[in-house]
C-alpha cells in the first residue's frame, strides 16, 4: 500500500533507514531523510546550509516539511498529462542542477556533504512541486476574479511623467538631504512645472531617479501595482494631466503627473497576472494549513540525537 504520496512522488530513497525523529498522522520522518532534506533545500537557499548546526531553527524547518509529506499523501492519482508535466519539470530541474554543479565547486560540495543521491534531488523536487502545483490548481477561475475586483486598481496601466528628490539612498543607505530640505525643493521643482517647465530639463536637473531622470520622468505603461504604495494611490487617484501635489514615498518626494491611466477588465488581465493571484492564493491556502491543521496531525517530535550530534 503505497503512502505520503508516494502514488504522486514515488517512495522516499532509502525510506525507514536511520532514527525516527518525527512521527506525524500517516508516516514518520527518519534523521537521516531529514538531514538530506535540508541537503535539499541548500541547494536553492543557502541560508538552509546552517540550519543542522542550529537547533531552534530544525523545528521550523522540519514541520513545513512533514506539512508536504501530508497534503501530498492526500493527493490522488495523476491523469497521465498531469505527470508528464511533472516528470518534464523534474527532469528540467535535475539538469539545471547537474548542470551548475558541474561549475560550481562549492554547490558540487555542499551535494556531496549532504549525501544527496540523483533520486533524492528527484524526489524532493517532486514533492514540492506536486503539492505546490496542486494547490494552485484548487484555486478557481470565481476566487481569482474576486480578489481582482478587490485589488482592481492595482492593474490598471498607466503612463507618467515624475520627479523625485531624495531624502535617502534606498541602495547605499545614505541620507541625501533632510526632509525639510527635500520638502523645499520638491515644491521649488511643481512650481516650475506648473508655469511650463519642460519635464526633461527638470527631470535631469532636479531628480533622483536613476531610471527615468535623462529621460523626462517618463514611465510608460506601468502596472499601477509595481508602485510602492504611496507612488501607486496617487498614480491611480489624481486627476489626468495635472501636476499632483508632492508625494512622500520612503524615497524621498514625487511630483508626478499622470499622462494616460487605463482600466483594465478581468476580461483583459494577462494570463501573467492570473497566475500571480492564483500562486498567491494558493500560498495563503499552505500557510493556513501549516498554521492551522498541521499542529494536530504530529504526534511527536524528538529531534535531541541531531541536536547531540550537532
Amino acid at each position: 500500500m503505497q503512502s505520503d504520496g508516494e502514488n504522486v512522488t514515488g517512495p522516499m530513497p532509502h525510506a525507514g533507514s536511520g532514527k525516527i525523529i518525527a512521527v506525524y498522522r500517516g508516516g514518520t520522518v527518519t534523521e537521516e531523510e531529514f538531514s538530506k532534506y535540508i541537503g535539499f533545500m541548500s541547494l536553492m537557499n543557502q541560508e538552509y546550509m546552517n540550519v543542522e548546526q542550529y537547533s531552534p531553527y530544525q523545528k521550523t524547518v522540519l514541520k513545513p516539511y512533514i506539512g508536504h509529506k501530508v497534503l501530498a499523501s492526500r493527493l490522488g492519482e495523476m491523469s497521465d498529462e498531469a505527470k508528464k508535466i511533472l516528470d518534464t519539470q523534474v527532469d528540467t530541474f535535475y539538469a539545471y542542477v547537474k548542470q551548475a554543479a558541474e561549475v560550481d565547486t562549492a554547490l558540487n560540495k555542499r551535494m556531496e556533504e549532504a549525501g544527496l543521491s540523483d533520486s533524492d534531488i528527484k524526489y524532493f523536487f517532486r514533492l514540492i512541486t506536486a503539492v505546490g502545483d496542486a494547490e494552485v490548481n484548487k484555486i478557481t477561475d470565481d476566487a481569482v476574479m474576486a480578489i481582482f475586483e478587490e485589488t482592481r486598481m492595482d492593474y490598471y496601466i498607466v503612463t507618467l511623467r515624475h520627479i523625485l528628490v531624495g531624502t535617502t539612498d534606498m541602495s547605499a543607505g545614505e541620507v541625501l538631504r533632510t526632509e525639510e530640505a527635500a520638502l523645499h525643493r520638491i515644491q521649488e521643482v511643481k512650481t516650475k512645472l506648473e508655469a511650463g517647465g519642460d519635464w526633461h530639463v527638470l527631470a535631469k536637473a532636479y531628480s533622483d531617479d536613476p531610471g527615468s531622470s535623462d529621460n523626462g520622468g517618463l514611465y510608460e505603461w506601468q502596472t499601477a501595482g509595481g508602485f510602492i504604495t504611496e507612488f501607486k494611490h496617487a498614480v491611480n487617484e489624481q486627476a489626468v494631466g495635472e501636476i499632483g501635489v508632492p508625494v512622500k514615498t520612503p524615497y524621498g518626494y514625487h511630483v508626478i503627473q499622470v499622462e494616460q491611466r487605463e482600466e483594465i477588465s478581468f476580461e483583459k488581465l494577462t494570463e501573467d497576472h492570473k497566475a500571480a493571484i492564483r500562486q498567491m492564493l494558493a500560498s495563503e491556502a499552505m500557510e493556513r494549513f501549516m498554521s492551522n491543521e498541521l499542529e494536530d496531525l504530529i504526534t511527536e517530535i524528538d529531534l535531541s540525537a541531531s541536536n547531540e550530534e550537532g
